[in-house]
């Protein structure tokens, strides 16, 4: 334990944070530090143009973990606990770390890479990056402001803390994919990047919190340019100040003001999807320009309404804005989960996802980033999980958390048949969590086999879809559920063997994918066997067969 240091005879547990910072490393430095413990201060480490080698350091009760700026910097950064540290990592957009592995965040520490208030004055590029247990971690922002090149590329997710925004002086170009959107959104969405500043649900989006992007006069119109982007919960998502950027497939969710053109504007709005906005889609304030934004989607197949606010569902225009022609079936890029596009996420959108994981439903390109719930680029059963969770009040986010560990368990049992042409063959599962996904691919030779259909078992709690193809000896099932307690026999699959067999056989019945919440379990699945053996007209019963994966 701790010696008495300040000599008061007790163990004093005053962990507040003070504003120091603990260890620094300036221009050109070099140092190695290994298992060490850094608590309660304001910064643990700060870099400044150098390269250390940070290893197993547990950053505990911190503001900052390691704080990163110029444009020498890139540590390694490797194998550390963030406990209860607010922002573990703060970089400049003109540095990153050379390597982020093996480090974990526990605690109220947020889950992202900040950026600090500053003015970039250097062309930089965002990308999307790995941290902790995240694949794509979201970048966190206080103001900032662009005086150079900024580049934002497929992917990225930016969060602000709440009333900041970012000014571009220069050009930003902000252009994603249907696949991979670039999302603008508040610290508070647990939508996109789950919960970034880990609190729960103590602090929800449920309006207007950051003050959102804003072109301002000096920009260069012809090198503004937001595509394939979304933006939520902003005060105005995108405002104009005698400027003119490209604005197109943008969906706007839920800001106060979607388009605030002022001045001189006259921004190119196209295929963008205006929902939810509090008072107007496009307000052309000082209607210097007929503002041109077509081929959208107004919240209703009416178009928008010329009000002070919405009616309903139909977004709010200002005067001397063309929105003709306008997108009247849904949205053109929707919200993930919301694979129908109609603005709402329900449990259809999982059956249709179900549908589209054994490729009984093929869906649009719009759809697919949509039905890739957890972001991992297939569309599975468990993002069908993902949904029934976020429809049940179970999560406040779509996008997939970290997956609890987990050894399920999938046998197909053998089976012998020696009267008539029919053979059934079950799938039992077990140890499965509650709220699960699970895809299988069964292979079967269809030269000695034609499945006929596939009976039900003793799970039922799951919504699923199957898909059968006889002609290349394929089963495909996609199941998904958010509240499993059986163990046992899943489904049934009746075969029936082909009529042209005219001898004995013994043919495999095999998993050639069984996955769990996304997790690829094929090795571990049991594979088994139908026995045939032609009748001789003394047999009395049939012996059901049984396949466990």
């Amino acid at each position: 334990s701790p010696l008495d240091f300040n000599q008061d005879g007790t163990v004093t547990q005053n962990y507040s944070r003070h504003s120091r910072t603990v260890i620094s490393f300036n221009n050109s430095s070099e140092g190695n530090i290994n298992h060490l413990i850094l608590k309660s201060n304001g910064y643990g480490v700060s870099i400044t143009g150098a390269s250390p080698t940070l290893k197993n350091i547990l950053f505990d009760n911190l503001a900052y973990g390691v704080s990163m700026t110029g444009i020498e910097a890139a540590p390694i950064i490797e194998d550390c606990i963030f406990n209860n540290t607010t922002y573990p990592l703060e970089t400049s957009l003109l540095c990153f770390p050379a390597s982020l592995a093996g480090n974990t965040f526990t605690g109220s520490s947020y889950k992202g890479i900040k950026i600090p208030a500053e003015t970039l004055n250097q062309n930089a590029s965002i990308s999307p990056r790995p941290f902790g247990e995240m694949e794509n971690a979201p970048y966190i922002f206080e103001n900032f402001i662009v005086n150079a090149e900024l580049t934002i590329n497929p992917g990225v997710k930016c969060k602000f803390l709440d009333s900041k925004n970012i000014t571009v002086n220069r050009w930003m170009k902000a252009i994603g994919t249907s696949e991979k959107p670039i999302v603008f959104t508040s610290i508070r969405d647990d939508y996109y990047g789950g919960d970034t500043n880990a609190d729960g649900t103590a602090s929800a989006a449920t309006g207007s919190h950051w003050n959102g992007i804003i072109f301002s006069d000096p920009s260069i119109d012809a090198d503004c340019i937001l595509q394939n982007v979304i933006i939520k919960n902003a005060y105005e998502a995108v405002t104009t100040n005698n400027a003119s950027p490209t604005i197109s497939q943008v969906t706007f969710y839920t800001n106060r003001n979607a388009v605030h053109a002022v001045g001189a504007s006259n921004p190119a709005i196209s295929n963008c999807d205006f929902v939810g906005q509090s008072q107007r889609a496009v307000n052309n304030v000082n209607q210097s320009f007929i503002i041109n934004a077509t081929n959208c989607w107004w919240g209703s197949s009416d178009g928008p309404i010329i009000a002070n606010g919405p009616s309903g569902s139909r977004q709010a225009i200002t005067e001397r804005v063309n929105f003709d022609p306008f997108r009247n079936n849904g949205l053109n890029q929707p919200l993930i989960g919301d694979v129908s596009s109609n603005g709402i996420i329900q449990a259809y959108d999982a059956s249709l996802v179900l549908q589209a994981a054994v490729g009984s439903l093929t869906l649009e390109p719009h759809q697919v980033p949509a039905a890739d719930v957890s972001g991992d680029g297939n569309i599975t059963a468990y993002d069908a999980t993902l949904i029934l969770e976020y429809v049940a009040g179970l999560r406040a986010n779509v996008p997939g958390s970290l997956k609890a560990s987990i050894s399920p368990a999938l046998t197909i049992n053998p089976s012998e048949s020696n009267v008539g042409t029919d053979v059934f063959v079950s799938l039992n599962l077990a140890d499965l969590p509650a709220s699960v996904g699970v895809d299988l691919i069964l292979k079967f030779d269809p030269e000695l086999l034609q499945a006929i259909e596939i009976l039900p078992g003793d799970f039922d709690n799951f919504m699923q879809a199957a898909d059968i193809n006889n002609e290349k000896g394929c089963i495909r099932i996609a199941a998904s559920s958010i509240d499993n307690n059986s163990n046992g026999t899943w489904n049934i699959i009746h075969f029936e063997i082909q009529q042209d067999n005219s001898g004995d056989f013994q043919t495999d019945v095999s998993a050639a994918l069984f996955r769990v919440n996304e997790k690829d379990e094929t090795a571990s699945a049991i594979n088994g066997t139908i026995s045939y053996m032609v009748p001789t007209g003394l047999d009395l019963q049939t012996e059901n067969s049984s396949l466990q994966c």
